[in-house]
C-alpha cells in the first residue's frame, strides 16, 4: 500500500503540471549532449579537451525556452493537493510497515520472511522514519514547518514540504538556479599554484615540469558552470 500510494502521488504530480513539450526538451537537449558525446569518444588525450559539453545554465536557458512547459494547469492545484495527501498515506503505511516488522522481530511467531533482514540498518530506518513524519504532516495537522539537517556538514535548514504541495508554484523553472560560475572556483588553489589559470571554455591551464622542461598542460575544471544561487522567493 505505501508504494501504491507513492505512485499515486507522482502520478498526480505529473497531472498538476503542463508536461506537454518535455519530450522535445529532452531532444534538444539530448542533440548537444549527444553530439558531445559522440565526438568526445572519437578523441583521446588532450583532444578530448577540446569538448566543452552542456553547462548548467545552458541546461536552464534551454528548459525556459519552453514557456508552457512545467506550468501548472487550471485544476493543478487540486492534484497538488491529492497529490500530498497520497505522500501523506506513503508515510503512514511505510511506519506502519516497519511497526509490523519490529513486532513479528520481537515475536516468537513463525513468520514467512524473517524480519531481520529488514532491519539491518534499524536507527538509520527509525531515524529515517521520524524525519519523513516531521516532513509530511497530515493535512488537517498545525505542524508544516521542519528543520533537516545534513548528516556530513552538521548544517540546517527548514522546509515546508505541505505548503510547496498546497501552494504550488506556478512554474517549476522557477525553481531552476539563477547563478552560476565560471572558474571562481579555482582562486583559492592559485595561492598555491600561482601558474594555474583559466584556457578555453571548461578548461584550466597551469605549467608544469614535464620531462625536464616547463610546459602548459591543460585539464578540465569539472566544477566549471555549477549553480550556486537560486531566486529565494
Amino acid at each position: 500500500m505505501a508504494r501504491f500510494h507513492r505512485r499515486m502521488s507522482t502520478i498526480s504530480q505529473l497531472e498538476a503540471y503542463n508536461i506537454n513539450g518535455n519530450i522535445a526538451l529532452r531532444k534538444e537537449i539530448g542533440r548537444k549532449v549527444g553530439v558531445d558525446v559522440a565526438l568526445s569518444s572519437s578523441f583521446g588525450g588532450s583532444e578530448a579537451l577540446s569538448i566543452d559539453g552542456m553547462t548548467r545554465v545552458e541546461r536552464v536557458k534551454i528548459a525556459k525556452s519552453h514557456p508552457e512547459l512545467f506550468r501548472l494547469r487550471s485544476n493543478g492545484k487540486f492534484w497538488m493537493k491529492r497529490a500530498y495527501m497520497h505522500l501523506n498515506k506513503w508515510a503512514e503505511y511505510t511506519s506502519h510497515a516497519w511497526d509490523l516488522v519490529q513486532g513479528e522481530r520481537n515475536s516468537h511467531l513463525d513468520s514467512l520472511l524473517d524480519p531481520d533482514l529488514f532491519t539491518g540498518r534499524n536507527e538509520q530506518t527509525e531515524k529515517a522514519l521520524a524525519n519523513l513524519k516531521r516532513l509530511v504532516p497530515p493535512l488537517g495537522s498545525k505542524e508544516g514547518m521542519a528543520r533537516i539537517q545534513g548528516a556530513i556538514t552538521g548544517e540546517g535548514a527548514y522546509v515546508n514540504v505541505r505548503d510547496y504541495f498546497l501552494n504550488p508554484p506556478e512554474d517549476l523553472k522557477a525553481l531552476m538556479p539563477t547563478k552560476f560560475v565560471a572558474h571562481q572556483d579555482i582562486e583559492a588553489l592559485r595561492a598555491v599554484y600561482p601558474s594555474l589559470r583559466p584556457s578555453k571554455k571548461s578548461t584550466v591551464t597551469m605549467k608544469l615540469d614535464v620531462g625536464g622542461s616547463k610546459r602548459d598542460v591543460e585539464w578540465r575544471n569539472y566544477l566549471y558552470g555549477r549553480a550556486v544561487g537560486w531566486d529565494p522567493v
